[in-house]
């Protein structure tokens, strides 16, 4: 009797545990929104829980998994090896200690994404909180404030917070949305126009964003699309066609925006080697901290600190005295606004390989799949995990600026992807059994 109940307790708490991780799922599009606070509260949870699962399902074993969260979860301890070993294991354990999060959290999304009717509630949810940032971010950029009184200030977009990445939230659901909508409802016309709109108000939106990687990124993406998926690139090509005409239109009468993602830009490009003199000065000196401990780097979030060493900020360019009102320390930041050199500065060669061999591998796949297409007239993945790896490779490119490689805002969304990009392996390896 007293095994019966055991069991039945186990079970319960098993089926329990697994919907309440479903519903923190289904709350991350909106947490999001908010900032990185709650989203890494809701992926942490969903972590936790997993773990507690897997410990009563009594079936988790480390040496059990694929090669990539093996390499993964060695590559996390590397990271807190390198911080314990830094000249402020304090600050750099904030990057690394719980790193390993964002796997778990991917596992999570493999294991609670198991069914096509949970991936379209999620996709419900998705769909409905993009709608929610287009309508606000709509409402701050023609009314002059957002549903939650937030004012425009004539140069960037706020999110339904305070915190100004309405593109890269847009920019980032996109392609899962579109995805997922190729998978379960592509014969659907109703849906086809509702994405035909969504479309062409995020192309919009992002370059009204003010967000010069955002809109680089929505490009990028939709060019890609173009060459690689089998569904609905003419759909894609009449929103191209009517978002440059709407962008062209509000360019003409918006003299701030035109300014900020025309001039601005151009100024900055001709006056620079990269994308800005500051772009230039923090490469540099994430280049010449690199060159000086090539093999391990300085240690995860210790960049900040390194950078105001003048052995590695040299201004080599000569800034200083080219520009006017040039202001000191320009060779310093929190990190290095590219994720690659912030990597080699702070974790060094093999703190950044697996990230650049994860890049290639992805690229690779995506140039297999072309070939196919180009030479056999046969798509080797379906459009849905072709858009996914799109994402990743997007958010992974390295000619553009970046957030920092230990952001919790970047992590989120990339790691959301490897997740579902799991979740249909696992699915497609059941249908193989």
């Amino acid at each position: 009797m007293c095994i019966i109940n055991y069991h039945y307790i186990q079970n319960f708490m098993i089926q329990k545990i697994s919907i309440i991780q479903y519903y923190l799922l289904l709350s991350l599009p909106l947490m999001l929104t908010t900032g990185p606070f709650l989203p890494d509260l809701v992926i942490s949870l969903i972590g936790i829980l997993f773990l507690l699962n897997f410990y009563l399902k009594k079936n988790f074993n480390l040496f059990k998994l694929d090669i990539f969260g093996k390499i993964f979860f060695l590559w996390c301890v590397y990271l807190i090896v390198l911080s314990i070993l830094s000249t402020n294991p304090y600050l750099s354990l904030e990057a690394s200690l719980f790193f390993f999060r964002f796997g778990i959290f991917a596992y999570a999304v493999r294991d609670i994404i198991d069914s096509n009717q949970k991936l379209k509630v999620f996709l419900f949810i998705l769909f409905s909180s993009v709608v929610l940032v287009l309508i606000n971010a709509y409402f701050q950029y023609f009314l002059g404030a957002d549903l939650f009184n937030n004012e425009y200030d004539n140069y960037r977009i706020t999110l339904l917070g305070d915190e100004k990445f309405t593109g890269h939230y847009i920019v980032r659901m996109i392609p899962i949305i579109f995805a997922a909508i190729l998978l379960i409802y592509y014969k659907s016309p109703f849906l086809i126009f509702v994405l035909m709109v969504i479309f062409i108000l995020s192309d919009v939106i992002i370059f009204l964003s003010g967000e010069r990687t955002s809109f680089f990124m929505i490009s990028l993406f939709t060019l890609m699309i173009l060459f690689l998926i089998s569904k609905w690139k003419l759909l894609r090509i009449l929103t191209i066609f009517i978002s440059v005409l709407l962008i062209y239109f509000i360019l003409n009468n918006d003299s701030h925006l035109k300014h900020r993602m025309v001039l601005q830009t151009l100024n900055q490009t001709e006056s620079s080697v990269t994308f800005s003199p500051e772009h230039d000065l923090l490469y540099e000196s994430a280049i010449n901290m690199f060159i000086d401990n090539k093999l391990f780097g300085f240690g995860p979030k210790i960049f900040r600190i390194k950078c105001s060493d003048e052995k590695y900020g040299k201004d080599s360019f000569g800034y200083k005295d080219k520009i006017l009102a040039w202001e000191d320390n320009k060779s310093c930041n929190t990190h290095p606004h590219n994720i690659y050199l912030q990597l080699l500065a702070e974790t060094g060669l093999i703190g950044t390989l697996p990230v650049i061999a994860l890049y290639f591998y992805i690229s690779y796949l995506l140039f297999k799949h072309l070939v196919n297409i180009i030479f056999l007239r046969r798509y080797l993945f379906s459009d849905y995990l072709v858009c996914l790896l799109i994402s990743v490779f997007i958010q992974l490119w390295p000619v553009m600026p970046h957030l920092s490689f230990f952001s919790n805002r970047t992590n989120v969304f990339l790691f959301l992807t490897f997740g579902l990009i799991m979740a249909y392996q696992k699915k497609n390896e059941k249908k193989n059994d």
